[in-house]
């Protein structure tokens, strides 16, 4: 879906502290799945940076954790580590909203080609 353009991007929401555990935060992702499929999108990548975020995305909306980071790696434009010793992490997470026969194994030669003329020609 990255290669046909049918992958949506979310990388940051948020829900305020007020209305944490009454359902607003699921409410709201679960809402977002529904757009994006409405919209013509197959997949969705959203990066959670939350467990309790991280936990509405994999088990409400059916997405996979495909990476992790940790938050103390994250180094600024000065080359410090201001969030070190913090015990968070950053997690990307695919939900596949509807199934592509394009996103099959056997086309992924074709889009590794088409990204190597592409970047070629810039």
């Amino acid at each position: 879906s990255m290669a046909t353009g049918k992958a949506l991007h979310c990388p940051m929401g948020g829900t305020l502290p007020s209305v944490n555990g009454k359902g607003a935060g699921k409410a709201l992702r679960m809402r977002a799945c529904e757009v994006a499929l409405e919209r013509g999108f197959n997949t969705l990548l959203v990066e959670p940076a939350h467990g309790a975020t991280r936990h509405i995305w994999t088990k409400y909306c059916g997405g996979i954790v495909r990476g992790e980071a940790s938050s103390e790696t994250f180094a600024s434009k000065a080359g410090d580590f201001p969030l070190k010793g913090s015990e968070s992490s950053v997690s990307v997470v695919e939900v596949v909203l509807r199934k592509a026969h394009r996103d099959a194994a056997v086309y992924k030669p074709f889009y590794l080609a088409k990204i190597v003329v592409l970047s070629a020609v810039m």
